[in-house]
């Protein structure tokens, strides 16, 4: 965990809690980088990507007062 007193922002790793929000960031970051790829295909890869990749990546959150911190 890594905290900055001046952002009051806080890095740690991806807990079980955090999939379903990391899974929506996810997929509307691949929905707008990929906008030439069909839209079925990226919900379609949602569970994969929960199931057998997200489990082997590291994958670190910002939070601000214990809230997951992004924009979409």
């Amino acid at each position: 965990m890594v905290s900055t007193s001046e952002t009051s922002l806080r890095l740690c790793r991806m807990r079980p809690a955090d999939t379903d929000v990391v899974l929506d960031i996810w997929l509307n970051a691949s929905l707008t980088a990929h906008d030439f790829i069909s839209e079925d295909f990226w919900y379609q890869q949602r569970e994969a990507m929960r199931s057998a990749y997200l489990p082997m990546a590291e994958v670190w959150v910002a939070e601000r007062e214990w809230r997951m911190v992004y924009h979409s």
